[in-house]
């Protein structure tokens, strides 16, 4: 019997034993689509982050990425102003939802989920996400995590491989439940019926490459004794293989210098040649940057002197960000007093990288350290 919402419905599967089952995932096999040094191998990967992230698509409507509102089972939150989901069966007394769920009735009109699927009327298509052990409700979008290691897909693990899943079927045309044709049926999951073959694998090389989708603003990484760069949100252009985020002169984890003076770090930024850069910090306006070299300063809440943000253009669309000021500015960045955010604007798509620089004994250096990559 299942336990969902803690009610006696037929089904094959205890939910709680799902449940458990994901919680307890920590650990990951190495992606075998990373390069040599952990990074996205092909061009077509980048390609397909672009097509991902294009509204034409539509993928990252729902696949947003996680952030402080998101836990294990989706990575977006519905819509607020849907209706809050109802016990499956219960609410409709919908008799296809009394035993296990199947692709039997995906086809048969008379399913009344099926008519509503159609006209996009569920009532109970989405729902809080529960606590741990706490009542499960409905389906909602999954991470994608890892995709690449967890076929076969979809909830009924109808499609057999990720091209399956973004693969157009026309039911006006073709029996879509024939074995071997897409599922994605009638562009109900995302729009790809105009993508080309050559975009459909493009898009299938992001998905398993080790980045995903991630939305800006994820959960504050700044804890006692760091200081945080919180958030690096790139913007890529349309030119292919441009745009790259990288750390230069050091490695990951790595070591950047700190003046025994100033208290002074320095990094530097990718850009493309002619875009933009916007800094951010906190509770301070943005900053827009587009060539030579930029200065501006803003106070710490804790301390009186400046925190000063140089930029300096340097070759081929690089931009070298130096953080500068006295001791207690630097104390009050170590405690986690002023988050910085660097925006690179270079396009109208998203990509999110976390890194973490934690002060060393020494007090002349910050080691960094990637908190999270997509």
């Amino acid at each position: 019997m299942s336990d969902l919402r803690g009610r006696r419905f037929n089904a094959s599967v205890r939910l709680t034993h799902v449940a458990d089952f994901v919680y307890s995932l920590t650990r990951f096999p190495r992606n075998p689509f990373l390069g040599e040094r952990n990074e996205a191998p092909s061009e077509a990967a980048e390609r397909g982050r672009r097509l991902f992230n294009d509204t034409k698509t539509q993928c990252a409507a729902c696949h947003e990425g996680p952030s402080a509102t998101t836990e294990l089972f989706t990575d977006r939150r519905p819509n607020p102003d849907f209706v809050r989901a109802e016990p499956p069966g219960a609410a409709t007394n919908n008799p296809f939802l009394r035993h296990a769920v199947s692709t039997e009735n995906l086809f048969d009109l008379t399913d009344p989920f099926v008519v509503a699927s159609a006209n996009r009327t569920f009532q109970n298509e989405t729902a809080p996400i529960p606590a741990s052990r706490g009542p499960l409700l409905d389906y909602v979008t999954p991470v994608l995590t890892d995709v690449w290691n967890t076929a076969p897909y979809l909830h009924d693990g109808s499609a057999a491989t990720l091209l399956d899943v973004i693969r157009f079927c026309n039911t006006r045309r073709t029996d879509c439940g024939q074995p071997g044709l897409g599922r994605n049926i009638n562009d109900l999951h995302g729009r790809t019926s105009l993508l080309t073959p050559q975009q459909l694998n493009d898009l299938v090389a992001f998905q398993k490459a080790p980045h995903g989708p991630v939305a800006a603003g994820a959960e504050s990484v700044v804890k006692a004794g760091q200081f945080a760069l919180r958030t690096v949100l790139l913007k890529f252009g349309k030119r292919p293989g441009r745009g790259r985020f990288r750390i230069v002169g050091t490695a990951t984890p790595g070591s950047l210098p700190v003046d025994p003076k100033t208290g002074g770090l320095s990094l530097t930024l990718a850009v493309p040649a002619g875009e933009a850069m916007v800094v951010h910090l906190t509770e301070a306006p943005a900053q827009k940057v587009k060539g030579g070299r930029h200065r501006f300063s803003y106070r710490t809440p804790r301390s009186d002197p400046p925190v000063t943000i140089h930029l300096t253009r340097l070759e081929f669309g690089d931009y070298r960000l130096v953080v500068n000021g006295r001791r207690a500015d630097l104390s009050a960045l170590d405690n986690g007093a002023l988050d910085v955010t660097v925006a690179l604007v270079t396009g109208q798509t998203q990509f999110v990288e976390n890194r973490v620089l934690t002060a060393s004994n020494d007090g002349r250096t910050l080691v960094l350290g990637n908190r999270r990559r997509w």
